[in-house]
């Protein structure tokens, strides 16, 4: 851990903000945005809450058609069809179209 790491660290813990929110959180938000050209952008604290919020964003709704990894620890939770190879390769030559893909 570099000599500003460790800075960050007790700054952090001497402002008591450690977890979730805090102005290092605000500032990562705030420079994010306009690196990516945006008015806002938004940290989470995990993949999951990542991609249920794009999912919402998205205006997916249970039953919709989601194409996902299957090496997700994610998909327990959407209530959308997972869709695995057979059934994509089926879908696609169906030429039935999907609201998502992760």
């Amino acid at each position: 851990m570099s000599a500003s790491e460790k800075e960050l660290l007790i700054e952090a813990f001497d402002s008591n903000w450690i977890a979730p929110l805090g102005p290092q959180v605000d500032k990562f938000e705030e420079e994010t945005a306009k690196y990516i050209g945006l008015d806002n952008a938004a940290a989470l604290t995990s993949g999951t809450a990542a991609l249920h919020l794009a999912l919402k964003i998205l205006g997916i709704k249970e039953g919709d058609n989601v194409l996902c990894s299957v090496l997700s620890f994610d998909y327990d939770w959407l209530k959308a069809e997972l869709l695995v190879e057979e059934k994509f390769k089926t879908k696609l030559h169906g030429k039935i179209t999907h609201e998502a893909v992760l």
